[in-house]
C-alpha cells in the first residue's frame, strides 16, 4: 500500500487556520526538530511495510506535511480534495502532479469543500464528518460515488473541531475511539449503535490527538507518543503492534500521525 508523506520543510505558522495553531503562536514549531521527527515517522512507516512516497515541499504551502487533508484514499481512484482554506490550495497541484508522474489516476472532488481528514474508511463502512471543513454537498457526492458499495455514515460535528479524524477513528469491527463532545445527539447515537465497544476519550485525550492514529492493515498502528494510555492499552489488547513516534513539533500545526500520512 502506498503512503503519501511530505517533509515539513516549510512548516510555519503565519496565518493560523485552527485553534491548535493559535495556541502555538508563542511557541511555534522548531522546523529542524520537526524534520527530525518526520524522518523518524517515515522510517517507522516503512518498517511496517508501507510503500512511502514523498510529495515535493513548496514554499507557499506551510501545512503540506498534512498529506491526509488533500487526498482521499481507500475509495478506488484517489480523490483530490477541495480545501476550505485558500492557503492550502497549492498542495492540490503538487499532489496531482506526483500522482500523474506515478501513473496513478486521480479524480477531483465535487459538491463543495472536502478534506481528507473528514473521511474515515473502514472495510465496507465510510464515515464522513461534516463541520468546519467538509460540507454536506461533498458528503452527498461521496455517497453517490460509492453507489451503494459501502455503508456511508455522515456524522455532523459541532463547530470548533478541526477534522473527523481528530475526534473519531475506527479500532476494530465493533470498536472505535471517539470524543463524544464533538458530536450532537444524532451522531452520538449512530456511533454507539454501530460500535458497541466504543472507547470514549475525554477532552484531554482529544487535545493529545489520541484518535489521530494510523492503522496499517490488521497488524499495526502508528501513533503519537502523546496518545492517552487507555487508547494505547486498547490497541495492544486488540492484538496489533503499536508504534509510537514523537511528532510534537508537527502537532503544533494541528494534526498528528494520521494527518501526516495518506494511504492510497
Amino acid at each position: 500500500m502506498i503512503c503519501l508523506v511530505c517533509e515539513p520543510t516549510y512548516l510555519r505558522i503565519e496565518q493560523p487556520i485552527n485553534s491548535f495553531q493559535v495556541a502555538a503562536l508563542d511557541d511555534p514549531p522548531d522546523r529542524d526538530l520537526a524534520l527530525e521527527q518526520h524522518a523518524e515517522l517515515v522510517s517507522t512507516l516503512a518498517g511496517t511495510g508501507l510503500d512511502v512516497r514523498r510529495l515535493r515541499p513548496v514554499p507557499e504551502a506551510p501545512y503540506q506535511v498534512f498529506t491526509r487533508d488533500v487526498v482521499v484514499g481507500g475509495l478506488g481512484d484517489p480523490i483530490l480534495a477541495t480545501p476550505r482554506e485558500p492557503l492550502r490550495e497549492a498542495e492540490i497541484g503538487v499532489a496531482r502532479r506526483m500522482l500523474e508522474e506515478a501513473g496513478i489516476h486521480a479524480v477531483d472532488s465535487e459538491g463543495g469543500c472536502l478534506e481528507g481528514g473528514d473521511v474515515v474508511v473502514s472495510g465496507s463502512d465510510l464515515f464522513v464528518g461534516v463541520g468546519d471543513r467538509t460540507e454536506t454537498g461533498a458528503a452527498a457526492w461521496l455517497r453517490e460515488r460509492c453507489g451503494g458499495a459501502r455503508r456511508v455514515h455522515v456524522l455532523e460535528m459541532k463547530p470548533g473541531f478541526l477534522h473527523l479524524d481528530m475526534v473519531f477513528n475506527v479500532l476494530g469491527p465493533e470498536s472505535c475511539v471517539w470524543f463524544p463532545g464533538a458530536f450532537g445527539a444524532d451522531a452520538r447515537g449512530r456511533i454507539r449503535e454501530r460500535f458497541p465497544e466504543a472507547l470514549e476519550i475525554d477532552l484531554a485525550g482529544q487535545l493529545s490527538r489520541s484518535a489521530n492514529y494510523l492503522p496499517v492493515g490488521e497488524t499495526a498502528v502508528v501513533a503519537s507518543t502523546t496518545m492517552a494510555p487507555a487508547v494505547q492499552s486498547a490497541i495492544r489488547a486488540s492484538g496489533r503492534e503499536l508504534h509510537l513516534v514523537d511528532v510534537g513539533e508537527i502537532q503544533k500545526a494541528g494534526g498528528s500521525v494520521r494527518c501526516a500520512t495518506c494511504l492510497i
